[in-house]
């Protein structure tokens, strides 16, 4: 049981009405319950598989819904227990498909992080240089000065082609600014490039 359900559970009137709970968990109009509120909730599950009951069991702490005890056991199936509890079939052990986890978070390659990171800066090579030309043009804040504008760029000649570019532009009599939609690009590619180096620890 998740502790989300916990207080569902506790104000079950079964459970009342057995003195599995305090008045604390009543609702106000409640009679009392008959027994001193328990400290711990045993909830769990129970499933026939072919000649097999499988019994899972948890001990649920009743004021915080930390699970203090869980535990899982097989027992031969005696059809007097319940006739009504269905065979569930066989167990199989839950390992999801290749498809199930096309959506899930893959670890980075570290082996290709600065190639990755240098592809997606030749994209947006102008902007990166119009930006920063205009940066420095305005004088660069101390916030970023311990942050070189090619941090992000690992090819020499990458590297090369990025001060080329940002020195023709600052040389300019007057360096025109990125549009909003220009810096917002350039924003998101330059900060895929550096989460991309970053998860890698370069």
């Amino acid at each position: 049981m998740e502790r989300s359900r916990l207080a569902d559970v506790l104000a079950e009137r079964r459970l009342a009405e057995t003195g599995a709970m305090g008045t604390s968990a009543l609702p106000a109009a409640a009679a009392a319950p008959r027994l001193q509120a328990a400290d711990a909730v045993a909830t769990g599950t129970f499933t026939r598989r072919g000649e097999k009951m499988r019994v899972a069991v948890r001990l649920v702490h009743a004021a915080s819904g930390e699970i203090l005890a869980a535990t899982e056991e097989d027992f031969p199936w005696q059809d007097a227990q319940d006739a009504g509890l269905e065979d569930t079939g066989d167990w199989t052990s839950a390992v999801p498909s290749g498809a199930q986890l096309r959506d899930a978070p893959r670890e980075e390659d570290c082996s290709t992080a600065d190639a990755r990171a240098d592809r997606i800066e030749l994209g947006v090579l102008s902007l990166k240089a119009l930006y920063w030309a205009g940066r420095l043009r305005k004088g660069v804040p101390p916030d970023i000065q311990a942050r070189d504008p090619d941090s992000t760029i690992s090819d020499p000649d990458l590297k090369k082609r990025f001060y080329d570019a940002m020195k023709e532009q600052y040389d300019r009599p007057e360096v025109p600014e990125l549009s909003p939609r220009e810096l917002e690009r350039f924003q998101r590619e330059d900060g895929r490039a550096r989460e991309i180096l970053r998860a890698c620890g370069l």
